[in-house]
């Protein structure tokens, strides 16, 4: 599954357990499918992530390039 239907599904997840018209064993199913979507698409970012190049400007004539770090999301959001 890609990332773009993982999100997708877990949009009609949220959805649907919004409803409040399903029974409490289906809605745990529905959880749990959501939650190992969820790790899914975090492992997928992850990865894509280490993919990214951040060009930093260039030395003798040639781009530099370096992996991408990304910022500490959690202190953005005090």
């Amino acid at each position: 599954m890609t990332y773009e239907e993982s999100v997708k599904r877990i949009e009609e997840i949220v959805a649907k357990m919004e409803s409040g018209k399903m029974p409490l064993d289906e809605s745990i199913k529905y959880f749990q499918e959501g939650m190992k979507l969820l790790g899914e698409c975090k492992d997928m970012l992850d990865k894509y992530e280490k993919a990214i190049k951040i060009a930093t400007g260039e030395v003798n004539g040639e781009l530099v390039e370096e992996d991408f770090i990304a910022e500490d999301r959690t202190a953005q959001n005090d």
